[in-house]
C-alpha cells in the first residue's frame, strides 16, 4: 500500500489587475477603479487530486440590483489549476475562492473592489427649485447624488457655499451643485428661482 500524509493547504492566490495580465497596478482590496479589472486565480498543491474548486460572486449595480457572476472554466493540470477573467461592468464586486485538495485541507481567499466609470448621477432639480416661490425648502445635497462610490458634494447660492443655517431673503437666486466622486468624476447641476415672500404694497 502506499499512504500520502498532506497536513498543507494548496496554495491559493488571487490577484485582481488593472486593465489586463500586464499591468503593474494590483488592485487592493475593496479599492474603486474607473477601468476594467483583470482577475487571475492560481493554485498549486503537492497532492492535488481532487481538483475541488468553488467559485462564488455577485456584482452590485447602481440601483442595488444583484447579479450572480457566471465564471469561466478552469484550466487545470497535474499540480494545479488556473483561472482568469475580465471584469468590466460598473457595480461593486464581491469574489471568494475555495478550494479543497484530497486530504481535505481548504485555503479561501476574497477580494471586493468597485468599478465606477460613470459619472455621478445629480437628482433633476429644477423640479425642485424654479420659478417664483413664496419660500426656500432647503434639502441635504447628499440626498439628490447617487455614485458607486462616495462623493463630495457642495451647495452654492448665488457663488457662496450654503449648509441651510439661514433663512434666504426676497430675491433672485442661481443653485449650483457640484458633485465629485472618490475617482475624480465631476459633474455640476444649476437651476434658478425667485423668492418673493411679501404681498403687493398698494
Amino acid at each position: 500500500q502506499t499512504l500520502i500524509i498532506d497536513r498543507d493547504a494548496p496554495v491559493l492566490t488571487l490577484t485582481a489587475k488593472k486593465n489586463d495580465a500586464s499591468s503593474s497596478y494590483i488592485v487592493k482590496n475593496k479599492e474603486s477603479v474607473d477601468v476594467p479589472v483583470y482577475i487571475h486565480v492560481n493554485i498549486t498543491d503537492a497532492f492535488y487530486t481532487s481538483k475541488k474548486v468553488t467559485m462564488t460572486g455577485t456584482r452590485v449595480d447602481g440601483d442595488g440590483n444583484v447579479t450572480n457572476l457566471s465564471f469561466g472554466s478552469l484550466k487545470q493540470n497535474a499540480n494545479g489549476t488556473a483561472y482568469e477573467n475580465i471584469f468590466e461592468e460598473d457595480g461593486q464586486y464581491s469574489l471568494t475562492i475555495v478550494t479543497v485538495d484530497a486530504a481535505g485541507n481548504e485555503s479561501t481567499e476574497s477580494i471586493q473592489f468597485t468599478i465606477d466609470k460613470a459619472e455621478p448621477v445629480i437628482q433633476d432639480i429644477t423640479n425642485i427649485w424654479s420659478g417664483t416661490m413664496t419660500g426656500f425648502e432647503y434639502i441635504d445635497p447628499t440626498t439628490l447624488v447617487s455614485d458607486m462610490t462616495d462623493c463630495e458634494i457642495h451647495m452654492y447660492l448665488n457663488g457662496v457655499e450654503y449648509d441651510g443655517s439661514e433663512d434666504l431673503a426676497d430675491g433672485a437666486y442661481t443653485l449650483l451643485i457640484i458633485a465629485e466622486d472618490e475617482l475624480g468624476h465631476v459633474v455640476e447641476m444649476e437651476t434658478s428661482f425667485v423668492i418673493d415672500s411679501t404681498a403687493p404694497v398698494f
